[in-house]
């Protein structure tokens, strides 16, 4: 765009604008200074801080780039004028009233509109102490920013996945090319067709986007009792995937089990043990699970370490009713009330194996449900056998259908003494210091921060980072934590005589993944933006725990990998079920590539 503007007018932009993200960036003048811009303007900062300054006259500052802030509007004044005359989108009320919205300017309304727009200049410009005030004029969007219908996030995700769907085929369709345009024929001998009597098989491209190797896992569902895979080289993986570039896999079935040591030395069966259902008001008369999960990174027990930590799920109840008070929406985020606990009942299942051992939680709503609410997958990554980072633990989350005005936040306690301070990222760039601090209203809400795709606490000897694949709001809300639980042990616990109970400090930080609401707020009702979200959520997060120095040199390649995992394209289906409807039971096959 820039190219274009100085190719044909001859003049380069020299202002960054971003009128109206929820939370200005403090990373993003720095980056558009660094990009040839003089001056950056903004609009949506916390209101306390936005008032303060129109008092002051310090909506504008003239370093390291010039800052200009975006005044309120003033009473009376809640939208731009409509200049066509019409409103395309959202289509008119049938009712002919905009509700919360100005009029179309019409030649009827022309001269109150002027009158009111020559008042609201001079009102504005006692806020500024130059001379010249920006006006605005910046179209309305929402398409992106978590504040659209429901209409337009269905036409959004429709989009998206025919796009990415497209470029799935796109890929594998320049990766099978051969490499000698002159033969024609197969790509390579090892994705020939076998013929009938040959094992069926299945092939895989897998494209690593990052320009460094990576040495990750990826799961396929298969539909054999085993398999064996091997590159396009015919060696069996474990492999390594290069920076910037593919590799073809064959996957070889069989129905039976794999009797042969040579095909089947590198794929292990896991099997799970299932723990029984345990009920949360149980905790006190049968203690907690202690189980130890060990790798060459980490040992995991749970909740009792050299750094104790737990995660489960928490939710907030909002309020949909104006007339009861403040309500949580698209845009803003107002609890009636602390968090309380979002399950009664915790079933646990822990599948040991060779290259990983995976932890599968399911917290139930209530203690006879069916059907868990909530789950925390974690990964256990086993370095001594196939080389997988074993620093950081891979967790993928579940979350709904929430119930209606409730949302709903990972907790994590540890015993890491953090003073209700934690760091998020600013555009994945900057680490920000975030301070825990108290306001007049809605502290809680105001004491949640963007993390863009990195957060962590830390005291003085070790960090807890979370890594994030999509945007979040994260904060660190309580400073201490008491638990009365079950122990045997005096181990850096405070031991309560009189309670004849172990009390435990716990330092929490919390990271908001769902949400499901309603109001009667007629803006909202109006053009269906209630956020009445009945979908589920699958989010993933890597932690990592250690050292700072430690996580400091792993923290911003990690968040780089977590955010462009490599994409996996089935080129064919298994050649025995190709042409049946017979399909059996399908498994689960985790590889390391």
């Amino acid at each position: 765009g820039h190219g274009f503007l100085y190719e044909t007018f001859g003049v380069r932009p020299q202002f960054s604008w971003h009128v109206d993200p929820f939370g200005a960036s403090a990373t993003t003048p720095v980056l558009f200074a660094l990009a040839g811009f003089n001056a950056h303007l903004i609009s949506r900062i916390d209101y306390d801080l936005k008032d303060s300054m129109q008092k002051k006259k310090v909506l504008q500052d003239s370093s390291p780039t010039a800052l200009h802030l975006i005044y309120h509007f003033p009473t009376g004044i809640l939208s731009g004028f409509y200049w066509n005359g019409v409103a395309l989108f959202p289509d008119p009320p049938k009712d002919g009233l905009y509700p919360n919205m100005s009029l179309p300017v019409t030649k009827e309304t022309v001269r109150p509109y002027a009158e009111t727009m020559v008042e609201n200049i001079k009102q504005r410009a006692a806020w500024f102490r130059t001379n010249h005030v920006l006006w605005p004029w910046v179209q309305h969007h929402d398409g992106i920013t978590g504040t659209e219908s429901p209409k337009v996030v269905e036409m959004y995700v429709q989009h998206l996945m025919q796009a990415m769907m497209g470029a799935e085929e796109l890929l594998a369709a320049l990766f099978l090319l051969p490499h000698n345009l002159g033969v024609s024929g197969v790509p390579s001998r090892s994705f020939q067709r076998k013929g009938a009597d040959q094992a069926p098989e299945q092939h895989v491209i897998i494209y690593n986007p990052l320009a460094w190797n990576i040495t990750t896992i990826v799961n396929i569902t298969v539909t054999f009792q085993s398999a064996a895979i091997y590159d396009d080289d015919g060696q069996p993986v474990p492999a390594q995937l290069g920076g910037l570039q593919h590799r073809k896999y064959s996957v070889q079935f069989s129905e039976a089990a794999c009797s042969e040591k040579s095909k089947c030395e590198h794929t292990y069966e896991a099997q799970g043990v299932v723990f029984e259902r345990r009920r949360v008001k149980d905790w006190g008369k049968t203690g907690r699970w202690l189980l130890p999960v060990l790798n060459d990174c980490y040992k995991l027990i749970k909740e009792q370490r050299r750094i104790r930590m737990r995660q489960d799920f928490w939710e907030y109840d909002a309020n949909g009713d104006v007339k009861a008070g403040p309500i949580s929406d698209n845009y803003i985020f107002s609890a009636n009330g602390s968090a309380v606990r979002a399950y009664k009942a915790v079933e646990m299942e822990i599948i040991p194996g060779k290259v990983l051992t995976e932890i599968r939680q399911r917290f139930y709503r209530e203690d006879g449900d069916k059907d868990y609410a909530y789950s925390i997958t974690t990964r256990v990554p086993e370095y001594s056998e196939t080389g997988l980072p074993c620093h950081r633990l891979e967790q993928t989350y579940s979350l709904g259908p929430l119930r209606l005005n409730t949302e709903v936040v990972l907790r994590t306690s540890s015993s890491l003494k953090n003073n209700k301070t934690l760091y998020s990222d600013d555009n994945g760039y900057q680490m920000m210091k975030r301070t825990y601090k108290k306001f007049t209203n809605n502290t809680l809400a105001r004491n949640y921060f963007p993390m863009v795709r990195t957060a962590y606490i830390e005291d003085d000897l070790s960090r807890l980072v979370l890594l994030s694949d999509r945007a979040h709001g994260v904060s660190s809300q309580a400073g201490g934590q008491l638990e009365v639980i079950k122990q045997n042990t005096n181990e850096h616990l405070l031991y309560d005589l009189r309670h004849r109970c172990v009390v435990r400090k716990y330092f929490c930080s919390q990271v908001m993944l769902h949400r499901r609401l309603w109001n009667n707020l007629q803006w909202n009702l109006g053009y269906n933006l209630t956020l009445n979200d009945s979908s589920v959520v699958t989010p993933t997060l890597w932690m990592m725990l250690g050292s700072v120095s430690a996580t400091s040199k792993l923290y911003q390649t990690g968040a780089v990998e977590l955010q462009h995992r490599p994409v996996v394209m089935l080129i064919d289906q298994p050649s025995k079920y190709l042409h049946t409807k017979e399909r059996p039971e399908e498994r689960l096959l985790t590889c390391r590539y």
